[in-house]
């Protein structure tokens, strides 16, 4: 990107437990008290004690373990010593370890951790329950007490671990990334880990798009992307102003529905709580607008975890993203002299990795990334808030996205493929070249592949050191997979404006970005449909390897949506009704989002250029803030080259050490959790189970 467009960007964008038993410090407490309030009853806390917003028993099955962590806060003006004590007689069939009973030299401000664990044994009933009451006492006698509660489960914890945009062949590969992998000699050894463990589904698919919100969404409901209602990434089209100017909002699934009499999508967060009314439901993201599509109450999830939405015993990347002239000013420290946040990182050289680096790596998309640390944090930390939360608050349906794979992919192209790259005679990966673009960096993506790889090994050392690896139910996923892009995109509003006889600004409106484009009638014309359809199913572009013309989209229209065939490219084909959505289609109320009247998406390596779409994507929410007409990535998704994506299962009643040769889709996740928990199927569910998951298939 040239440096110029940078800045023109940046100013358009701006002018609108540690496995011990005594934790180390945690986030000095918000408000603490002055001199004038020198005793406090915060001396003592932790997330889910009574009392509390967060109060919830923690759900524990028989013979496994559940935590707290308790917050020990000296808020007086002097330095104290502190006793931790359960004076409580136990009931039967119970076993309490306090990590420390003596905290020493506690200065003022100063906080510790002390990690509580609870156990029932193995054969206690179901509903069984405890409260433990732990009390803090320090040496001039102030004293605090928290309760807190553990109630015997009979239905395992939930965990995913969606790495976005890993296609299942980065598995294939050795360390370097550079040749077939070997025992011992892996690219991501802890995934095969899991895999050794569990069952493998290599001829898995996501739903189209291929892209971030639907596709999760997919796997907590069950649906495919027309039920699931979630039509683009970041915002959608909700008509347009008297003035004709289109109306763009960021789109929260709380508006959001299927079939005729409107009715709205359970998930997986929903079932836990309706089995069971304590069930905590959490969500941590490296991607802060995933989560925040489902805040709404209906969603039913208990915790947030993002670079900005964190409870009190997480710490932000950093206090606040800055705005204004502020932010000006960190961009441009960025682009010119690749000057980073304190806590900011290079996509491509995790600030705890000792990768080495290429020089493609400080390219501009991969800057203004690393300039916004709360919006992009890196994988280490959403993995640090959430072992956080398990430790505190122990999930019972808990997902968690690791977005740095897709962030480095759209800076850094993709390196799954051994074919793509031309290696110049050299074993370095720095010095190597993609044949679809010169600027793709292949080191790059593989320091953030095996970044991502390191932070799954801590999640299995951080269950299996609990007792509860085995007792998990893990999905480890992504959502899509990602490609190199020709390096010279596609302009369609150039195109249309010269082959269609209708106006963008009177009859049509489109937008696109990455591998997708989306037209809508500002009128119910079917003139001006079939115009834009035949235009863009004539355009012909020179393929940039092979010199051949050939038409560079796949378009729908609605009547292809719903049967998912497109006569014009037998070679794809969607699902029937996989992206035709009967509500938002045939019964959408006035102001409701708009759902596309074509869709187009690129054929394998084609981009388009960032055309009448805002900052949704980048996790802004500034949906109205348009981003300079250009080809922001190398690496993209969205098309049907980057259905493929990964898919394993480990825990109970799960085959170990097998890998499933049908094809399977996302949406047919949530209902093999359902049969594993027993767990009452939603009729919003578009998905079947998967094969030898949760039945004896010689009797099934």
């Amino acid at each position: 990107m040239k440096r110029r467009e940078f800045f023109s960007t940046m100013l358009a964008t701006t002018a609108a437990a540690a496995a011990g038993t005594l934790l180390p410090g945690c986030p000095a407490p918000r408000g603490l008290p002055g001199e004038e309030h020198p005793l406090q009853e915060d001396l003592l806390s932790t997330p889910s004690e009574k009392g509390s917003a967060g109060y919830h028993p923690h759900l524990v099955l028989p013979g496994a373990m559940t935590s707290y962590i308790l917050r020990v806060t000296n808020t007086t003006a002097g330095t104290c010593e502190v006793s931790l004590a359960c004076p409580d007689p136990l009931p039967d069939g119970w076993e309490v370890v306090l990590g420390a009973a003596h905290i020493q030299a506690l200065e003022p401000g100063a906080c510790r951790e002390v990690l509580l664990k609870i156990k029932p044994e193995p054969g206690l009933p179901r509903g069984s329950a405890i409260t433990v009451s732990v009390t803090a006492q320090t040496d001039s006698g102030t004293t605090d007490r928290a309760e807190v509660a553990a109630e015997v489960t009979d239905r395992p914890k939930i965990i995913f671990l969606s790495i976005d945009s890993l296609h299942p062949d980065y598995l294939k590969l050795n360390r370097l990334g550079t040749g077939p992998g070997t025992p011992g000699d892996r690219l991501m050894p802890n995934l095969h880990r899991v895999l050794e463990a569990g069952t493998f589904y290599p001829n898995h698919e996501v739903h189209i798009i291929t892209a971030t919100d639907m596709n999760h969404f997919n796997f907590l409901a069950g649906t495919m992307t027309g039920t699931g209602g979630v039509p683009l990434v970041g915002g959608s089209l909700f008509g347009f102003d008297p003035q004709g100017k289109p109306v763009m909002r960021y789109a929260p699934l709380d508006l959001n529905f299927y079939g005729p009499d409107r009715r709205r999508i359970s998930t997986l967060f929903n079932a836990a709580k309706n089995h069971n009314p304590h069930a905590w439901n959490a969500f941590a993201s490296g991607k802060n607008w995933v989560p925040d599509m489902m805040r709404a109450p209906e969603q039913q999830i208990d915790l947030y975890l993002n670079g900005e939405d964190v409870p009190a015993y997480l710490e932000k990347m950093e206090p606040a993203t800055p705005q204004g002239f502020s932010l000006i000013r960190r961009l441009l420290r960025a682009a010119l002299f690749g000057i980073l946040p304190r806590r900011g990182h290079e996509l491509g050289n995790p600030a705890d990795s000792t990768e080495p680096q290429d020089p493609r790596q400080g390219n501009l998309l991969a800057r203004f990334m690393g300039c916004l640390p709360n919006h992009f944090p890196p994988d280490r930390w959403v993995m640090d808030a959430s072992l956080k939360a398990i430790a505190n608050e122990d999930p019972d349906v808990f997902y968690i996205l690791l977005a740095a794979v897709d962030d480095a992919g759209h800076a850094f192209g993709s390196a799954f493929d051994l074919e793509e790259w031309d290696d110049r005679g050299s074993k370095d990966p720095a010095d190597h070249v993609s044949r679809y673009d010169p600027q793709a960096s292949r080191q790059g993506i593989l320091n953030v592949v095996r970044e991502a790889d390191r932070q799954l090994g801590r999640l299995l050392e951080a269950l299996e050191a609990r007792g509860t690896l085995d007792s998990t139910l893990l999905i480890v996923e992504s959502d899509h997979s990602m490609v190199t892009y020709h390096h010279d995109p596609l302009d369609m509003r150039d195109y249309l404006g010269r082959n269609c006889r209708f106006s963008s600004e009177k009859d049509y409106f489109f937008g696109t970005g990455g591998s997708v484009g989306a037209v809508y009638l500002r009128r119910e014309d079917p003139d001006v449909l079939q115009a834009v359809e035949a235009a863009l199913e004539t355009w012909r572009v020179k393929n940039p390897l092979s010199g051949e013309a050939e038409c560079p989209v796949y378009v729908f229209n609605r009547e292809e949506m719903r049967s998912g065939r497109n006569p014009r490219d037998p070679e794809v084909s969607m699902l029937p009704r996989e992206y035709y959505s009967e509500y938002f289609i045939e019964h959408r109320q006035p102001g409701e989002q708009m759902w596309p009247h074509l869709l187009v998406l690129g054929k394998p390596h084609y981009e388009f250029k960032v055309q009448n779409f805002g900052l949704g994507n980048l996790g802004l929410r500034k949906t109205r803030l348009r981003l300079p007409e250009r080809g922001w990535m190398t690496g993209g998704h969205g098309s049907f080259e980057t259905r493929s994506a990964l898919l394993v299962l480990r825990g109970p009643r799960i085959p170990r050490g097998v890998a499933r040769e049908e094809k399977v889709y996302c949406s047919d996740v949530a209902p093999s959790l359902y049969r594993l928990m027993g767990w009452p199927v939603p009729d919003s569910v578009d998905g079947k189970p998967l094969p030898g998951i949760g039945v004896d298939e010689t009797t099934a």
